[in-house]
């Protein structure tokens, strides 16, 4: 749950996502990334693997919904370039 603005860098999460097998993500909320990380998905093969909800008035549901979530954090990557994603 995360506004999708490139500050949260959630491309670097969806970078990762191809290297966790059998993981879907649920992209909760909406903002002015959410076409590039849509794209992004496409690009790397993943969307079919990616729910991008858009604008929910009430998140709350979300957390009991999902096995699990990342909270806010920020994401960096190794010096071998691979993503990692640190909460």
């Amino acid at each position: 749950m995360a506004r999708l603005d490139p500050v949260k860098q959630l491309d670097v999460f969806l970078r990762a996502l191809p290297l966790l097998e059998d993981v879907r993500a649920v992209i909760v909320n909406y903002g002015p990334e959410q076409r590039h990380l849509e794209t992004l998905a496409r690009q790397l093969g993943i969307k079919e693997r990616v729910c991008f909800t858009g604008y929910q008035k009430d998140v709350r549901p979300w957390p009991a919904a999902l096995y699990c979530w990342t909270k806010r954090g920020y994401a960096s990557h190794q010096k071998n370039g691979s993503p990692r994603l640190n909460g």
